[in-house]
């Protein structure tokens, strides 16, 4: 059987403790397409529009109760959409999950239907469905609670001859067979085992390709020197509702100004309209990525913002998320790589691992299936973290925001478990909020934080570092975090002060920059309010 296999450790889902019932995913008819019918099936009778859609609902809604029945852990509503033996076969299914002590979270991703009988009367057809893509998450039973961390998540193609009747005026599946082995075509036609360090020389000029460990853009060198960017006053998801050319045009002056070549951005997945992306949002990026090209500046765009439910039904509508995205940038000279999404290890403990890192898998190949020539990578939380799925990208990216002095050795140990792939540094910082009820840090603290990370990380061999962040901010939107202690700090990580003013630790970012910063005395914390 062609399929992805994850497993972790134990633990109990408190999602148990309500018993309610899934709702069909509202995409369903989004994920089915008719092949040709067979010349034989037209010579017979040809179908009519309205009844292949009634017949597109009723099969794909079959496959979403059986989904539902799987994960409530008894037959639910099975009778409406399946008839004869295979009603049998779906409830003696999810019985004897059941009975075995599983319960199944899945989800039909893909079809695609050839329709090879029509009778006469119209009350009978008969098809192939050839490309069944199938996502399942296996818990185990606990008593009656599903321990969501100990899962094992499959992923796998499948061939279905089906027989559907008309009965009282609804179509049912009377009769189905799985035909063979699945198949490991999860993804479509394009699924690679893993990424490759030595990529081939991209067919488009200004993209970046790896070779030997270094970076490389028009055949020269490209080490990263870069910033997170949100503007100023629009942060977080007040960013693309409130788009500003003009403001990004000024702050990208200000990022090369400052020695910077690179900018991260963040593409989040509700406000890009999630399954469909919007002309709108579309063209604000271009734009974006337009006005970095004029200055000089490669963009790391990071998917999925802010996307945090990885559940098996979302599957289908993240794949169209990028289909309705990635294509008209494939070959966008500004982009120097796709970002999958910021720090997917902390949904770990609302997924669980095995299903985060599935999803991963399944979203890097549809990237790829998409765009085959730029950069991948996963921005991690920590140096330990990013070990994870490292066979899969072209670059391992990592964030830190501890001790300096445990900078080294931690990086050390990635690259040694990661077999010394290429590295990023894609997120550091140093808040400068300080109250007297709340003891924070100091600009010059920032300064000697800056300048110890920098050091230690210019003796190591990798591709560059990014900042976190370009500016304070006046406003933190709550939804990102929700104690005050929280978002005053957040509200001061920048390299620039709210009135515009640069913080010393502005004049270390850029990689030529002199970091021969004194170190403050022991005594120095007494001198903070």
């Amino acid at each position: 059987m062609g399929r992805l296999i994850v497993r972790t450790q134990s633990g109990a889902d408190p999602a148990t403790a309500l018993n309610l019932i899934p709702a069909a995913p509202a995409d369903l008819e989004e994920r089915l397409v008719w092949l040709p019918d067979r010349p034989q099936s037209v010579e017979q009778r040809e179908m009519e529009p309205n009844t292949r859609d009634l017949i597109t609902r009723s099969y794909l809604r079959a496959w979403a109760q059986w989904g539902i029945s799987l994960e409530v852990g008894q037959p639910y509503g099975l009778g409406t959409y399946y008839a004869g033996p295979a009603l049998a076969g779906v409830t003696r299914n999810v019985t004897e999950t059941v009975a075995s002590g599983w319960t199944i979270r899945q989800s039909n991703l893909h079809h695609e239907v050839e329709l090879h009988y029509y009778a006469d009367d119209g009350s009978i057809v008969g098809f192939t469905d050839y490309n069944v893509q199938l996502v399942q998450q296996y818990l185990p039973l606990d008593g009656t609670r599903r321990r969501a961390t100990d899962s094992t998540v499959l992923q796998s193609t499948h061939r279905y001859d089906v027989v559907m009747v008309l009965e009282d005026g609804n179509w049912r599946i009377y009769q189905w067979r799985r035909l063979g082995n699945a198949t490991p075509a999860i993804v479509g036609p394009w699924q690679p085992e893993k990424a490759t360090t030595d990529t081939t020389p991209a067919p488009v000029a200004g993209l970046a390709t790896i070779n030997t460990g270094t970076l490389w853009v028009d055949g020269q060198p490209f080490v990263v020197a870069g910033i997170n960017y949100y503007p100023q006053a629009t942060p977080w998801t007040a960013f693309w509702p409130n788009y500003d050319p003009q403001q990004t045009t000024s702050d990208f002056a200000l990022v090369r100004a400052l020695g910077l070549n690179t900018v991260r951005i963040f593409l989040p997945y509700t406000d890009f309209s999630g399954a469909a992306v919007t002309a709108q949002r579309r063209a604000q990026l271009t734009d974006l990525l337009s006005r970095a090209e004029v200055a000089g500046l490669k963009v790391i765009v990071t998917l999925f913002d802010h996307h945090t439910d990885h559940h098996p039904a979302t599957w289908a509508a993240d794949a169209r998320h990028l289909a309705t995205l990635i294509p008209e940038f494939a070959d966008h000279p500004a982009i120097l790589a796709w970002d999958i999404k910021n720090e997917p290890d902390r949904d770990y403990a609302f997924n669980s691992q095995p299903l985060v890192d599935a999803w991963l898998r399944f979203v890097i190949n549809h990237v790829r299936r998409h765009d085959p020539h730029h950069l991948i990578t996963i921005g991690w939380s920590t140096p330990e973290a990013a070990t994870a799925l490292h066979d899969l990208v072209d670059l391992v990216a990592y964030h830190y925001f501890d001790d300096a002095n445990a900078y080294l050795p931690r990086v050390a140990a990635l690259q040694q478990a990661t077999g010394n792939k290429p590295l990023l540094l894609e997120e550091f910082t140093f808040s400068t909020w300080n109250s007297p009820f709340f003891p924070g840090q100091t600009e010059l603290e920032q300064q000697t934080y800056y300048a110890a990370i920098l050091n230690a990380h210019q003796s190591l061999d990798t591709l560059g570092y990014l900042v976190w962040t370009l500016y304070d901010f006046a406003e933190v939107p709550l939804a990102e975090f929700r104690m005050p202690w929280q978002r005053a700090a957040q509200a001061h990580m920048g390299i620039f002060r709210r009135d515009g003013t640069a913080k010393p630790a502005a004049a270390l970012v850029a990689s030529h920059a002199d970091r021969n910063v004194t170190l403050l005395p022991n005594w120095y914390f007494l001198t903070k309010p």
